[in-house]
């Protein structure tokens, strides 16, 4: 009887977890947004540094623009910042983009005529990644510990405009662990 018991309660005592992706949005529960902030600026920056050093130097001293597809309005704005500072600091002359309005209709035009070079950012997958685990004791669970990861994937494209030709490169990164352990503790892990 003694070891049928320590057997149900060795079960109902064992941890259980959980994981899914959150999409970037405004407004999710239970995704933090400074949270979520950090740990996307973090994939970002880290996919960026995995860039090949002959596509940067194909561009460096050149005049480049930057567009990037594939992602919500503020995170569109937010990568292109990272790949335009990137390039900047490692010696490419990036040219700004300009918006217009016209009534209702925001446009933006890129600087072609003076441009040598378009590096075009296709955000295939930027998010945080929501682990969590936790004890089930009679039915009742309880959080121990909820972990979130950022994870990006973009695909580069280098377009020199007068030749075009083109140098493509993925590239991947992902943030440290953030890990929250009763609510209010977080602390980092290398991931």
């Amino acid at each position: 009887m003694t070891r049928l018991l320590c057997i149900v309660l060795g079960v109902a005592l064992c941890g259980c977890s959980t994981s899914r992706y959150v999409p970037i949005r405004d407004r999710i529960a239970p995704v933090g947004i400074p949270i979520q902030q950090d740990t996307l600026a973090q994939a970002v920056s880290r996919a960026l540094g995995t860039l090949d050093p002959t596509l940067v130097a194909a561009v460096k001293g050149k005049t480049a623009f930057v567009e990037v597809i594939g992602g919500l309005g503020n995170v569109t704005e937010y990568v292109r910042g990272v790949v335009e500072y990137t390039l900047a600091r490692e010696g490419v002359v990036v040219l700004p983009t300009e918006r217009k309005q016209y009534g209702d209709t925001q446009v933006e035009t890129f600087p072609v005529e003076a441009s040598l070079f378009r590096v075009l950012v296709s955000v295939d997958r930027l998010g945080s990644n929501l682990y969590t685990k936790y004890s089930e004791f009679m039915g009742s669970k309880s959080n121990e510990r909820v972990t979130y990861k950022g994870v990006c994937t973009l695909q580069v494209l280098v377009h020199e405009l007068a030749t075009g030709k083109t140098w493509p490169q993925k590239i991947q990164g992902e943030s440290k662990e953030v890990i929250i352990r009763d609510g209010y503790v977080y602390e980092y892990e290398e991931g």
